[in-house]
């Protein structure tokens, strides 16, 4: 079976076990890194610590995703950690800094080193509202 890799520049679909500490290890749903395209790194254990970390919510990882996970990936200082509810059809956004989250419900934006890499409506996430 072919090992999937980090790449510059490229989505990559695949599960990746990314380390943040000594006996630190998570498997986030969707991430984002930073790779320095003229050294990329080989494997995702080089990968570094992601810019965003997304988990998608379900009944049986919601308590997880909201307590020991977030808490993980602030600590590590991953700058954006978004936990996406589908059944409340809203985002929330943390940063290392926050004890509670922002809650994006209409337009999620995401921007690096200031500059606007993402502007994405919820209703094209969730869909219309139903009875809306």
């Amino acid at each position: 079976m072919p090992t999937c890799q980090p790449r510059p520049s490229e989505e990559t679909l695949c599960p990746a076990d990314i380390i943040l500490g000594p006996r630190t290890l998570v498997q986030p749903d969707l991430f984002v890194l930073r790779i320095n395209p003229t050294a990329p790194p080989s494997t995702w254990q080089e990968a570094g610590v992601p810019l965003v970390a997304i988990e998608i919510l379900s009944p049986s990882t919601a308590s997880r995703d909201r307590g020991a996970k977030r808490r993980i990936y602030q600590q590590a200082g991953v700058s954006e950690y978004w936990l996406v509810d589908p059944d409340a059809r809203l985002i929330e956004r943390w940063t290392p800094a926050d004890v509670r989250p922002e809650i994006v419900d209409e337009v999620l934006e995401w921007r690096a080193d200031k500059v606007l890499l993402l502007q994405l409506p919820l209703t094209q996430v969730f869909g219309e509202a139903v009875g809306g």
